[in-house]
């Protein structure tokens, strides 16, 4: 009697601990699944978001400062100047390093503030989504082309940006035109610059 009691609690035991080692084998297999997600939504060379992922965080961002709240944000669009030239030139290991750069300047400057992605080849956006004076984003705007031109020694890098200000919630497919808009202003202005358009203009 006694020796079976000692076998169904051990039995117990070996069930209890076969159900608690599944627990922790599916809590493993969901985090390697997230992480492996995540690693799928950021951009292997740069280290930024890709496309996706930044405009699921631009969508998320409207819907979390939904209207009423009349908070304002600014999106931006960053090209990279004459990049074609650039790999067609020095070789695409030069492109990738003036893309990394590039990627990891608007994370120094902005990334505390909002989202950095990679959209395109050579097109950076970004969203930041507080409000930001004029001014302080123009003075932000010109550390960053400067610490771009300043990033590899002997190598021109400069981008052109289009800056808009919006009020949440706003369309992410119409700021994206907006400040394509913007982008192409600072190209014909002869590139290395940007444009600001606030929400009065």
């Amino acid at each position: 009697m006694y020796d079976l009691l000692l076998l169904q609690i051990q039995f117990l035991i070996a069930m209890l601990a076969l159900d608690v080692l599944t627990v922790i084998l599916l809590f493993c297999l969901y985090k390697y699944m997230s992480y492996k997600e995540y690693k799928g939504e950021i951009d292997d060379l740069t280290g930024v978001m890709r496309r996706r992922m930044f405009l699921y965080h631009c969508d998320k961002a409207q819907k979390e400062n939904g209207s009423g709240l009349d908070r304002t944000g600014w999106f931006l669009f960053v090209d990279a100047d004459y990049f074609k030239e650039i790999n067609d030139t020095f070789g695409h290991s030069v492109g990738d390093t003036v893309l990394k750069e590039i990627a990891q300047k608007l994370q120094c400057v902005f990334g505390e503030h909002g989202k950095v992605g990679r959209i395109g080849g050579d097109e950076f956006a970004v969203l930041i989504d507080a409000p930001m004076p004029k001014q302080e984003l123009g003075q932000r705007l010109e550390r960053f082309l400067k610490d771009v031109s300043e990033a590899i020694p002997d190598q021109k890098i400069s981008c052109s940006i289009g800056a808009c200000e919006f009020t949440f919630p706003q369309n992410v497919k119409y700021l994206l035109k907006e400040t394509d808009r913007m982008l192409y202003k600072a190209k014909e202005r002869g590139r290395a610059c940007f444009v600001i358009k606030t929400k009065q203009e």
